[in-house]
């Protein structure tokens, strides 16, 4: 499906206003009724583009608040396991236990958070047996706090996302409901074009500009428990069959015949663990995705003349 990007927009109004104009068309009300439509949808999804582009910054700042704050934040995480453990009794305590917690520093983004979430919970549970073991209520109160901040942090982004995400859906629909509008304006016209000569000769010699064409390739995402899964490799292998040689031996040609894989794409999954892979001929492709200390995968994908192929892949802890 084209989306309208600014040049197709422009020559979608363009196409409208020849209608609207028209003096052909003042008696044809279905038709002029329909431009009219699909301008008014044009004006509203100037509206609609806004609140993206407000939404989007509105993402970005939350996230870089919640990365401003990360580094503080596994500090505090040790300081609250160390807190949690030091109550324990004798047989309760776990030095392995206390030793992986220590190692938070080391964990992804939202597995630390989820972390952080759980020994806040484990502080608030625990506090009379913390005050009762030394620990004052400033202490606690102070580090409870800096970790339900950045719980706050992360709920707030989550919720900023899907809202972005939910708008753009909203914009997809909108530009779907005005390309079939145009589609039916384009049969009005059509259909009564010996009635109106002029207009249909003005609407069809303005031509619908695209900014680029359609291309097949492949696109998705690298995800570890459902989250983006950034600096994955990706390398994706195409099979090639040797054209023979003229006058090449039977044996020869039985060789060649054997397939030969050739790396046609080798990249890292980006910071948002997004694989986009462009201009591919539609053929049937290996695509493997590796990252030290995940397993790697491996999947057969299909790429079809003029579509992108869709494929997210769930990487798991070796």
């Amino acid at each position: 499906m084209r989306y309208l990007q600014e040049p197709l927009r422009k020559s979608i109004e363009s196409k409208c206003n020849i209608v609207i104009n028209s003096t052909e068309a003042k008696d044809h009300a279905e038709t002029k009724s329909l431009a009219e439509n699909i301008l008014s949808e044009i004006n509203g999804r100037a509206a609609t583009n806004m609140r993206i582009t407000l939404v989007k910054k509105e993402v970005e700042d939350k996230r870089r608040m919640g990365k401003a704050h990360l580094g503080k934040l596994s500090v505090l995480a040790v300081e609250g396991s160390y807190m949690l453990e030091s109550i324990k009794s004798d047989a309760e305590a776990d030095s392995k236990n206390l030793k992986v917690k220590t190692k938070l520093e080391k964990m992804s983004d939202d597995k630390l958070l989820e972390e952080c979430e759980i020994i806040n919970a484990d502080l608030q549970k625990q506090k009379p047996k913390l005050l009762e073991y030394g620990y004052t209520e400033e202490q606690i109160g102070r580090l409870s706090g800096a970790l339900a901040q950045m719980s706050s942090i992360k709920k707030e982004l989550s919720a900023t996302k899907l809202s972005y995400s939910e708008i753009r859906g909203q914009r997809e629909n909108i530009d779907k409901g005005i390309l079939e509008r145009l589609e039916k304006l384009n049969q009005k016209v059509e259909i009564n074009k010996v009635l109106m000569p002029n207009l249909f000769r003005d609407y069809f010699a303005v031509k619908l500009v695209t900014t680029k064409k359609q291309q097949s390739g492949i696109s998705g995402t690298v995800l570890f428990n459902g989250q983006p899964l950034a600096n994955a490799s990706i390398k994706l292998y195409s099979n090639k069959v040797a054209t023979p040689r003229k006058n090449a031996s039977a044996k020869s040609i039985k060789a060649n015949a054997v397939p030969k894989e050739k790396v046609v794409y080798d990249k890292l999954s980006n910071s948002n663990g997004e694989i986009n892979i462009r201009d591919l001929k539609p053929d049937t492709y290996r695509l493997t995705i590796s990252k030290i200390g995940y397993k790697s995968q491996e999947l057969t994908v299909y790429v079809n003349p003029k579509e992108f192929s869709v494929v997210n892949v769930e990487m798991e802890k070796l």
